[in-house]
């Protein structure tokens, strides 16, 4: 039976007692350069800079049509407008449904603008959309707001508020 060099044992057990894990906290995530320590872990908290990247992936994503990286970005139960019918779908399912049925009727596209994250932490981008018919002729073209919780580095709810 093989045993471990004396000391290694130790030293592993040095090594995990001294091991940090990330966490989440709050509506914050990603990685930021300034860590703070409480009860042995490292606590991550998400930057202005790092919500508008994660943001702008999660557009690029819905116009490119990409609905998985989209959906990826978003809670498992988030809340998403439907700006269709009123109210919110509720859950990736939902979602992807929703959008699908909205892309066989309108050609949207969403080109954000401007980002502010609010007092109470949530972000606020200035976006202008356009939305065509199928056959590309523009019906709309105007300004809104969209207003993001987000709950552990994803998009927990989505409202739109007209500019």
């Amino acid at each position: 039976m093989k045993s471990e060099p004396q000391g290694a044992k130790d030293t592993k057990q040095g090594l995990d007692r001294h091991r940090t894990r990330a966490r989440i906290v709050g509506n914050e995530s990603a990685i930021d350069t300034k860590k703070s320590m409480k009860d042995g872990e490292k606590i991550l908290k998400m930057t202005t800079v790092n919500k508008q990247e994660m943001l702008k992936k999660a557009y690029t994503a819905f116009n490119s049509r990409d609905i998985e990286t989209a959906l990826s970005l978003m809670h498992s139960d988030v809340a998403w407008p439907d700006g269709i019918n009123g109210g919110y779908v509720h859950g990736h399912d939902a979602v992807r449904e929703y959008w699908r049925q909205q892309w066989a009727k309108f050609g949207v596209h969403v080109e954000p603008m401007a980002f502010k994250t609010l007092e109470d932490k949530r972000v606020s981008v200035e976006v202008h959309q356009t939305v065509r018919d199928l056959a590309g002729k523009v019906i709309a073209d105007y300004m809104v707001q969209h207003i993001y919780t987000l709950e552990e580095g994803l998009v927990r709810t989505m409202e739109i508020r007209k500019l």
